[in-house]
């Protein structure tokens, strides 16, 4: 089922931001987005995810920005290559310049940070628990949609039930008549069994 989980916390100067959300699918397909600076934990990370939504297709998008304006900055360059990239792409399948203005600011690049600084390992730390709290979220609307879908499936099965009372009224004997002409049909074939 499709749900949406988001959870974020502060630590320090910088505010760490994890949403998920999922679709319907057999197997897990996790797209993990994160700060290259975290690419060591990814492996943990993801066994975190699939361990605790099982199956589907995952994105988690793990942010984390600082109060500081001056610390992250947007390649200008980057984003025009890759919006431009996309453009030529999408031309031929009608996509609006709204997503493409997204897809090209999620690409690897665009944000970079002016002065190296680096991440401290206290938020590195805090991440786990807010991926948790993310996929907690996610379930509760999934729980929601699930218990939505029942109703309305109890609904319709009871809608099935009442209008197959008043069928068997109007044409009681109709499977009789189905089975039986089914018989004759195959009786006039005269198949050759052997």
């Amino acid at each position: 089922m499709t749900g949406f989980g988001l959870s974020s916390q502060t630590v320090g100067e910088y505010t760490i931001s994890v949403e998920v959300k999922t679709l319907n699918s057999k197997f897990a397909d996790i797209n993990l987005r994160m700060s290259s600076q975290f690419s060591a934990k990814e492996i943990e990370w993801r066994k975190m995810i699939t361990d605790l939504l099982t199956r589907g297709k995952i994105s988690a998008i793990i942010d984390i920005s600082s109060e500081t304006v001056e610390d992250t900055l947007i390649d200008q360059e980057q984003f025009k290559k890759y919006y431009e990239l996309y453009k030529k792409i999408s031309d031929s399948i009608n996509i609006s310049d709204q997503e493409l203005f997204k897809l090209a600011m999620q690409a690897p690049g665009v944000f970079k940070s002016t002065n190296g600084q680096t991440i401290p390992e206290e938020v590195a730390e805090a991440i786990p628990q807010l991926i948790k709290e993310a996929i907690k979220g996610c379930d509760e609307f999934r729980a929601q949609e699930g218990d939505v879908l029942e109703s309305k499936l109890r609904e319709y099965g009871t809608s099935i039930k009442n209008q197959l009372e008043s069928i068997i009224k109007i044409d009681g004997n109709r499977s009789e008549r189905v089975a039986e002409r089914i018989k004759s049909t195959l009786n006039s074939l005269e198949l050759d069994t052997e």
